[in-house]
């Protein structure tokens, strides 16, 4: 549904309210993690710590969901309103300007990926043959 708003997503089900509400609380909960907690490091990775850190801050996150947030993502696709959600603070993290700062901080590093982690995102990359199947 098209409603003129800076981010508008096609299924209409409380996806933006609750990405709004939740990048804010994601941002704050990766501040208030210092730089010196102790990390636990994957051998033969670079390390990131703000990767490191807005890691932590998702765990943290689940356990503090404030109440709208907890009831959006409530029911029996509990884990996929978790994806999309994620999903949507990435895309509005690089709108956002509170999120910025630590985004910046985040890219100025490698970030570590694992040989499993490293796949899902091979499989997202985007082959511009397929356009002409979906205009067929």
């Amino acid at each position: 549904m098209v409603n003129r708003r800076r981010l508008t997503h096609y299924i209409d089900d409380g996806l933006r309210e609750a990405v709004e509400r939740a990048l804010p609380l994601l941002i704050s909960l990766t501040k208030e993690l210092r730089l010196d907690t102790p990390v636990h490091r994957i051998p033969d990775l670079k390390f990131n710590r703000e990767f490191e850190r807005i890691g932590y801050a998702f765990l943290l996150f689940n356990e503090r969901l404030p109440r709208p947030i907890e009831k959006w993502v409530a029911g029996p696709r509990r884990d996929s309103a978790l994806v999309r959600l994620t999903f949507g603070m990435g895309v509005m993290a690089r709108f956002a300007p509170e999120s910025h700062t630590l985004v910046r901080r985040l890219m100025e590093q490698p970030i570590p990926l694992s040989a499993q982690e490293a796949d899902v995102i091979e499989s997202f990359r985007w082959d511009p043959r397929w356009s002409v199947a979906l205009t067929a």
